[in-house]
């Protein structure tokens, strides 16, 4: 329950982030008639935030369960991207219908005629980034993780040969060995 309170508190501070990302690029100023024009905005960022998030760290779950060997790491970064991609872009779809049939009251018809590029691409585009941000991330802890086992290994081995070693020096092995001679 606590890894989730942490997910939740990280991604509101992410979706507040990507709000004010997006307010200095369109060059509103943070400028709003009311306060409800204020939160309504800020509402939708935090939805599109919170379903962007929740969905690609389920296929990031998905990516982690399926067995890649070590030397497909490029296959699996190009499935991750690309399903990313197609798993970002269906959600915003899905939340700009949601948001304009529904919220705003507009016929579905009126959506897809009206419906343009430029809704997508400011959500996807920091999507990908955040994601190869993500990604880099990951594979570099996982990477280290994966050095300090070869380390553990060759520590391990040197310790055995040091106490193969130390038993030769053993007054009995050595007593032993002279004895047989």
């Amino acid at each position: 329950m606590n890894k989730l309170i942490k997910n939740i508190v990280i991604t509101f501070f992410v979706g507040s982030l990507i709000y004010v990302v997006a307010q200095l690029i369109s060059g509103n100023d943070f400028y709003y008639e009311t306060t409800n024009d204020f939160l309504k905005e800020f509402s939708f960022f935090q939805l599109y935030t919170f379903v962007i998030s929740y969905t690609n760290t389920c296929f990031f779950e998905y990516m982690k369960k399926r067995q890649f060997r070590t030397q497909e790491i490029i296959k699996r970064i190009v499935i991750g991207i690309i399903g990313t991609t197609l798993i970002t872009l269906i959600c915003i779809f899905c939340l700009r219908v949601l948001i304009t049939v529904v919220f705003y009251g507009e016929s579905f018809r009126s959506f897809i005629t009206h419906d343009s590029w430029q809704g997508y691409s400011f959500g996807l585009w920091i999507t990908l980034t955040i994601i190869s941000i993500f990604y880099v991330t990951y594979f570099y802890n996982r990477y280290q993780k994966n050095k300090v086992k070869e380390q553990k290994v060759i520590a391990g081995a040197a310790s055995a040969k040091f106490d193969a070693l130390k038993n030769q020096l053993d007054p009995h092995f050595l007593f032993n060995s002279l004895n047989v001679l």
